[in-house]
């Protein structure tokens, strides 16, 4: 059982408090990753400095580092929270199960664009340095796309089990597949000056029957 010590005395750290703890860690990294994108979107990527994201963040110049060792990592974490978004998005869509395949992949790379609509500038910045060029399969990226794949790896399972599909022998290799397809469409997206994104959409309802 965990303890803490104050002023000599023991007191046993309440589950309450630990939740209210993990709640005020989790809020102020979330402020973090939003005050690192309003900020790079303003002064660009080189020019938003940590301390300055620190500062805007209402936290101090040495706090932030508890939460991100770098700016590259803010990135990263952006991509895993937006991620992390779409991915429940997707899971909170009433009788999802009644969809077909093609329909919740579908679904989901719908709600991974929605999740990063309000970010479109930020990414398009970020997509445009050499250094996050091939970033969808960096070592970095690692959590982000555990959790697409998961996500997933899932849908096919489900696809299988409702026999929808019968059960493949290379499913891993689909999975990672599904991957680098959302990577892909991510990409078109963000380079999509049609009204209304016509072309992102007209790609994803082409593409999803195709890979389902």
């Amino acid at each position: 059982m965990a303890l803490c010590v104050r002023q000599g005395t023991v007191r046993k750290k309440t589950p309450v408090r630990r939740i209210c703890r993990f709640r005020e860690r989790a809020a102020t990294r979330t402020r973090l990753l939003e005050t690192a994108a309003t900020l790079i979107i303003e002064k660009g990527y080189d020019h938003a400095s940590m301390r300055q994201i620190a500062r805007a963040a209402g936290v101090g110049d040495a706090t932030i580092y508890n939460y991100f060792s770098s700016k590259e990592k803010l990135v990263f974490g952006q991509f895993e929270r937006v991620q992390q978004l779409a991915v429940d998005a997707c899971y909170a869509t009433p009788d999802l199960e009644k969809f077909s395949l093609a329909e919740k992949l579908h679904l989901l790379m719908d709600a991974l664009l929605t999740s990063w609509l309000p970010l479109r500038e930020y990414m398009q910045q970020i997509y445009a340095m050499p250094y996050f060029a091939i970033l969808a399969n960096a070592p970095a990226c690692q959590k982000t796309r555990q959790t697409f794949c998961k996500a997933a790896n899932d849908l096919l399972g489900s696809a299988i089990a409702n026999g929808e599909m019968e059960e493949q022998p290379a499913r891993e290799l689909i999975v990672r597949l599904l991957w680098d397809f959302q990577s892909g469409i991510h990409a078109f997206w963000l380079r999509d000056k049609s009204e209304f994104f016509n072309d992102t959409n007209h790609v994803l309802d082409t593409s999803t029957d195709l890979v389902s």
